[in-house]
């Protein structure tokens, strides 16, 4: 009774300093206060829940009160106190969407000291800043935000060891739990591996690579490549893997017949692997054949507002976590297309809807894909630590079910301008490269879109730089002899050598191909080049261009 009564008085006191100050911490503190006694008693007491049913809640500013430190645990175990009830009546839409989520959990799934697990299998808990959600397969608590190292900073092949070391250790403070490598990734499984045991994580974090099948040839590569996968990784496990780059189920029938599924059986025996599953690039109808081909644990898929019918689309989410997979999304910003690269006029539509908490067109990207329960994991390629607290404190707000109409309405007019110039759907990953001649694919592809999004000129400009120009060597779009190797090796299945002849005929009509190869041959000082010569001619480029395309 003493300790009751000494809740109730701590409770009293921070309801008031709360209410009083506007104070979220004052009101959760309180909250957990009720929780305690919930906890002891088996029940609330009806004077504490009156306390909070006298609180004018609508002052309190948006899911404050909730991030603040509410703990969902506590409030599952309020849930026959009717307070969840009484709380629902906000009329603030985040705190009303977060306790819907909350009301809708089946209240026999609860697990007070694991906080909260509902039908959707998220999870939201505070291991750092952000939300988790459950693997529904393994059980495994994962964040909503997963650490993609294929872009950490560095030259190629060798990412920078401190930038790695800084990002990954800020990433695990903030509760980021998962992070993703490949084989194919220059450098990159190597990089991670050093970095874990430098820092001493590798306990702490669930980590996914990926299996090179494609460069398979029996049956014995599996084992040599995935022991080679271990050591750079130093590890004794791989709690996640996938084979890489699926495009078509004729792929995984290829390695089926080598007897990759007696290798997971074994592997997946002695706990080298422990969970497996695969990354895709094909059509919608082949990932439902590839979704049946085996009993995968997850899947991973690009997903993203402008790839809703691209790939496995949103079709495929909803087929994979109707079959039970943990789904993992790779791309939610199209290669960073969906964020600092969008045109003016869809980043004036977001601009335009102030939302205090979706302020970048990263922030809108991002919690679109959190918004869908069926999402396990997103991925997102951070290369600094600021990139990492940014999007953990991001992870921490973006519930499933939880935009407005408003939102979703904002997001559909952005992707009306999107589409506008989006000409080629490149997203970035280098797998095209190194070109054979030397062409930087991507930058190519980038100015391209880029001369559509903003200005010709602006693109041209970028085209200059991507291609070098200004070197004594220029890796012209015109160099291209149509080898098709890039192609090949390209999973958004672009029709790379096509799509760089139209490149060719944006920035290179007419004489301009000689006039640039003329400038190549020239030093790069040369003040022809850098002072009077060539933005002069890239003026009358440029004239000529807006004369054709206004006639």
């Amino acid at each position: 009774m003493h300790r009751r009564r000494n809740l109730e008085e701590q409770t009293h006191r921070n309801l008031c300093r709360g209410a009083d100050g506007k104070n979220a911490c004052g009101i959760s503190n309180a909250i957990a206060h009720l929780g305690e006694g919930a906890e002891d008693d088996g029940a609330c007491d009806g004077k504490l829940v009156q306390m909070v049913h006298d609180l004018d809640l609508v002052t309190i500013d948006r899911e404050d009160v909730l991030l603040a430190g509410i703990g969902v645990g506590v409030l599952a175990r309020l849930l026959s106190s009717g307070f969840l009830l009484m709380l629902k009546r906000c009329r603030d839409s985040s705190i009303s969407a977060a306790l819907r989520y909350i009301l809708d959990c089946d209240s026999t799934m609860f697990r007070p000291r694991d906080r909260c697990v509902s039908p959707c299998r998220a999870l939201m808990a505070k291991g750092g800043s952000v939300q988790y959600r459950v693997d529904p397969k393994s059980g495994n608590r994962i964040s909503a935000l997963g650490l993609g190292c294929m872009r950490f900073p560095g030259a190629p092949g060798h990412p920078d060891a401190k930038t790695a070391d800084a990002i990954i250790s800020r990433a695990v403070e903030q509760g980021i739990n998962y992070l993703d490598t490949a084989y194919l990734y220059p450098g990159n499984e190597v990089c991670v591996g050093a970095s874990l045991e430098r820092l001493g994580l590798r306990d702490r974090v669930l980590l996914a690579t990926k299996l090179p099948h494609t460069s398979c040839k029996c049956a014995e590569d599996f084992d040599r490549f995935f022991d080679e996968q271990l050591r750079r990784l130093r590890t004794d496990h791989i709690d996640y893997y996938l084979m890489h780059n699926i495009t078509s189920p004729a792929q995984w029938e290829r390695v089926v017949a080598l007897g990759i599924e007696d290798w997971i059986a074994r592997q997946k025996a002695t706990g080298r692997i422990r969970q497996i599953g695969f990354s895709y690039h094909g059509s919608a109808a082949d990932f439902l054949t590839m979704l049946d081909a085996y009993d995968w644990d997850f899947c991973q898929i690009q997903y993203n507002y402008a790839g809703e019918r691209y790939q496995a689309g949103t079709a495929g989410l909803m087929a994979a976590a109707e079959r039970g997979l943990a789904v993992f999304v790779m791309e939610p910003l199209l290669g960073g297309r969906l964020a600092g690269k969008l045109p003016p006029r869809a980043r004036a539509v977001l601009d335009d809807v102030r939302d205090p908490y979706l302020k970048t067109p990263a922030a809108w990207g991002l919690s679109w894909v959190w918004n869908h329960p069926q999402v396990t994991m997103l991925l997102s390629g951070m290369t600094d630590t600021a990139q990492v607290d940014e999007n953990a404190a991001l992870a921490d707000r973006a519930l499933p079910d939880s935009m407005t109409a408003t939102q979703l309405d904002a997001i559909a007019r952005v992707l009306t301008e999107f589409e506008k110039s989006n000409r080629v759907p490149c997203t970035g990953c280098g797998y095209c490269m190194p070109c054979p001649k030397g062409i930087n694919i991507p930058g190519c592809f980038a100015a391209y879109n880029a001369s559509y999004a903003h200005s010709w000129f602006t693109g041209l400009s970028q085209y200059f730089t991507a291609s070098a120009v200004r070197t004594g060597e220029p890796k012209l779009v015109s160099n291209c002899v149509k080898c098709g190797k890039c192609a090949r090796h390209c999973p958004q299945h672009i029709d790379i050598p096509r799509r760089l002849d139209d490149v060719r005929r944006r920035f290179q009509p007419g004489p301009v191909t000689a006039v640039l190869k003329a400038f190549g041959k020239r030093a790069p000082h040369d003040p022809f080049i850098t002072c009077g010569g060539i933005v002069p001619v890239c003026g009358r480029i440029r004239h000529r261009q807006e004369l054709f395309h206004r006639n």
